[in-house]
């Protein structure tokens, strides 16, 4: 595997602000992968990591102050799903990227931590100490 800490930062970022479909639509199966991040340091972040680990560049539309970024591609929503699970309040950690550090990396990018808001380092430590 290329980056499984990559990886995992994709499987991250689709957690907190994104969603992994799999839907039928009348004789096929459409995969798509939807990330909606509001600042252009999240969106390069995983800009980079879909191009570095698929070698795939996804198409960008702006919405308000929102990106909408989506990708369509089969293989790349059935190797993430092989990782995490992902849903309201039922998605769960793709641990078999980690190592002893699972807590701390996974919520580091579930919660945009290079984010400025105080609130956001807090529900970090809430996390971390909850787990440990």
């Amino acid at each position: 595997m290329k980056s499984p800490y990559l990886k995992a930062a994709i499987c991250g970022f689709l957690a907190g602000d994104g969603s992994v479909q799999v839907r039928k639509e009348k004789n096929f199966y459409h995969y798509q992968l939807d990330f909606f991040p509001d600042d252009e340091e999240m969106l390069k972040t995983y800009m980079d990591a879909i191009k570095y680990i698929y070698n795939k560049v996804p198409s960008i539309r702006r919405r308000d102050n929102v990106f909408i970024v989506r990708i369509t591609s089969k293989v790349i929503v059935q190797d993430i799903l092989r990782d995490a699970s992902f849903g309201i309040k039922t998605w769960s950690l793709p641990n078999n990227l980690f190592g002893r550090n699972t807590p701390t990396l996974w919520v580091d990018w579930v919660l945009h931590l290079k984010s400025k808001v105080p609130e956001k380092r807090g529900l970090r430590h809430f996390f971390l100490l909850k787990d440990m």
